[in-house]
């Protein structure tokens, strides 16, 4: 009898990541993501920069999804672009 190895696959986003553990920490970083963009408005430029300045500083995220996010809030406007 052939032995079949199966390969589990531990994907979020697109991301394929190797252990459950990292699996799980992208799976809670999407979470927190949903909940940011629900009570976040990204046009508020003052509220969006804020909360990219204490992510980054508290280091909440550490896997690609939330380098993704933090991606997509530095790309919104800022307070640094008004002049």
């Amino acid at each position: 009898m052939e032995e079949i190895n199966e390969i589990q696959s531990y994907i979020v986003n697109g991301y394929v990541f190797e252990t459950k553990t990292e699996y799980n920490e992208a799976v809670q970083e999407k979470k927190a993501i949903k909940y940011l963009s629900s009570e976040l408005n990204l046009s508020n430029i003052e509220k969006t920069y804020k909360l990219y300045c204490e992510l980054i500083e508290k280091k909440i995220f550490k896997t690609p999804v939330g380098m993704d996010y933090l991606c997509l809030l530095y790309t919104s406007p800022s307070p640094r672009d008004r002049t």
